[in-house]
C-alpha cells in the first residue's frame, strides 16, 4: 500500500496559520520514496513554514521513515519554521522514542474538525 498525502489548512484558532499534511499508509523505505520530504519542501517553497503532520492513519514507521521525518523537520527548522506531529499511535511513538526523536518532534493535539481540505491531494501510483 502506497502512502497518501492530503494537504489541509488548519481552522483551529490557535494554529490557523499552519498547514496540516494528513498522511495515510506506512512511512517506510519501500512505500514512501521521499514523498513526505518532497511534500514538506513544496509547502516551504510556497512560504508555508508552520506544518503539522497528521499521522493518525500511519500504522508503522521504519528507520527510513524516521529519516523522512527528520529530514522534513530539519528543512522546516532551518527556515525558522515549526514541524509538529499529531495523531501519533503508540507503535509510531515507540519508534520515535527508540531513537530519541520523541523529545525533538513535538506532538500536539488538533481537534478533528480543525482542518479543511485544500485542492491538493497526492497519491503515490
Amino acid at each position: 500500500m502506497a502512502i497518501t498525502i492530503e494537504e489541509r489548512e488548519s481552522l483551529d484558532e490557535e494554529r490557523r496559520d499552519c498547514t496540516v499534511l494528513t498522511i495515510s499508509g506506512r512511512i517506510t523505505l519501500s512505500e514512501c520514496h521521499g514523498e513526505l520530504r518532497n511534500a514538506v519542501r513544496g509547502l516551504i517553497d510556497r512560504g508555508r513554514k508552520q506544518i503539522v503532520l497528521d499521522l493518525e492513519a500511519v500504522p508503522f514507521v521504519d528507520s527510513a521513515g524516521l529519516g523522512e521525518l527528520v529530514g522534513s523537520y530539519a528543512s522546516v527548522v532551518r527556515l525558522e519554521g515549526t514541524l509538529r506531529l499529531t495523531g501519533v499511535n503508540p507503535r509510531v511513538r515507540d519508534a520515535l522514542d527508540s531513537v530519541g526523536l520523541g523529545s525533538i518532534l513535538r506532538i500536539v493535539t488538533l481537534p478533528r474538525r480543525a482542518s479543511a481540505p485544500t485542492a491538493t491531494a497526492r497519491k503515490k501510483p
